[in-house]
């Protein structure tokens, strides 16, 4: 099988990465209700705690940082996970308290 071709799946679909991802997957959900409470304050808090882009792992190899168009939890919006772990109503003053725990472990 041509190389061109096992390029083209990996990049095509987003849960192939060409990178290994970070220890700790950071979801930001943007759907509309998370967005409309504060999304986009929360992703920027956590892009300075982390000094990570969208889509990139830190330094460290500790978070890989992506952002998501749904989690379903509208309810608690706005959202955001760290694992397998939903952090809901999260405010931004609240965002290093939530990273910090992560961050002990190493």
């Amino acid at each position: 099988m041509p190389l061109a071709r096992i390029y083209e799946v990996i990049t095509f679909y987003n849960f192939f990465k060409l990178t290994p991802p970070g220890k700790h997957k950071v979801a930001v959900c943007m759907g509309t209700a998370c967005y409309l409470k504060g999304a986009p304050e929360v992703l920027k808090e956590v892009k300075t705690i982390l000094n990570v882009e969208e889509g990139k792992t830190t330094k460290d190899g500790n978070f890989y940082l992506d952002v998501v168009r749904c989690l379903g939890c509208c309810g608690l919006a706005p959202v955001m996970k760290i694992d397998e772990k939903i952090y809901g109503k999260v405010k931004k003053q609240e965002v290093l308290e939530i990273l910090s725990k992560y961050m002990k472990e190493g």
